[in-house]
């Protein structure tokens, strides 16, 4: 695949980031208006809405980081928009996790998203620095 056609895929894959990165922040700001409201214990149509903004976040920074299609490419070009992904997805599950709160005891929950928070950071890190250690480059 030549640049024209790599910076063209690309651009498609930012722009349904921000189209899930307005989705995630809204079903999170949605959840913590929620939040006050225990008195009535049904579970809304919410519930769908997130399982499908939670799976239009989490493949695609997946797919950028580990697919046989997209490690052909430098990571350096892929690193910033993957983990981008995989932080809405966090956040998608954050807003979850806030949002069933009503329903159940959450403490467990509430460690798990930290932990994952802090696996997310250490990988990022680690590969950051694996990138600026070794430079790649994308057509010698």
């Amino acid at each position: 695949m030549d640049e024209k056609t790599f910076e063209e895929r690309i651009q498609i894959w930012r722009k349904l980031f921000y189209v899930n990165l307005g989705a995630s922040i809204t079903l999170l700001l949605t959840a913590l208006a929620e939040r006050p409201n225990k008195i009535d214990p049904y579970y809304p149509g919410w519930f769908g809405v997130w399982l499908l903004i939670q799976m239009m976040n989490t493949p695609p920074g997946l797919l950028l980081l580990m697919s046989k299609v997209w490690r052909s490419y430098p990571l350096s070009y892929r690193m910033n928009l993957a983990f981008g992904y995989l932080s809405l997805s966090w956040c998608t599950l954050l807003a979850f996790v806030i949002a069933i709160t009503k329903y159940m005891d959450t403490t467990f929950e509430f460690y798990f998203m930290m932990v994952l928070a802090c696996v997310l950071a250490v990988i990022y890190l680690f590969l950051r620095k694996t990138k600026a250690d070794d430079p790649e480059e994308m057509f010698p």
